[in-house]
């Protein structure tokens, strides 16, 4: 029980590191915007930077959270491959 609640806590922190890092680029690429098309595309690329990290730790919650089922998956087809 214990240590599903750790596991939980760091999806948490995760999620929300992801999340801190969509709006630190969000913002970055807000200030950096203007009228100029290098701008926009500047903006652009920090954008996509930002939901890219925010969806890796969002895919990296989801396998320290999995982390068991994985092991046991990667397991069991192992053992069948010896048997």
């Amino acid at each position: 029980m214990q240590n599903n609640k750790v596991k939980t806590g760091l999806c948490t922190a995760l999620n929300l590191l992801g999340i801190f890092l969509l709006i630190v680029f969000g913002n970055s690429a807000i200030l950096i915007f203007g009228k100029s098309a290098l701008e926009f595309a500047t903006f652009i690329i920090y954008l996509f930077i930002g939901i890219g990290l925010m969806l890796l730790f969002f895919a990296l919650s989801d396998i320290v959270y999995n982390l068991r089922s994985i092991r046991y998956i990667l397991k069991s087809s192992t053992d069948k491959t010896e048997s």
